[in-house]
């Protein structure tokens, strides 16, 4: 598996995503569903493309509430 097969357009695009939910949490103190599902339609997409590739888990484990299925994500 290629340890980094994303382009930089590709992973700034997440990069952008994930700043905007942090400052969201921040400023309100939780994350909006408009920039939510952003960040959810470019995790499909590019699992699409690279399948389950573990930067990608991470990332979506860095982002999961909940307790067991952000320890899941990251055993994965």
């Amino acid at each position: 598996m290629d340890k980094f097969p994303f382009t930089r357009e590709e992973w700034d695009e997440l990069v952008n995503i994930t700043h905007d939910m942090v400052n969201e949490v921040y400023q309100y103190n939780k994350v909006g569903n408009e920039v939510f599902t952003k960040f959810l339609d470019l995790f499909h997409k590019l699992e699409s493309k690279y399948g389950r590739h573990p930067v990608l888990i991470e990332t979506l484990a860095d982002f999961t509430n909940d307790p067991e299925e952000r320890k899941k994500l990251y055993i994965e």
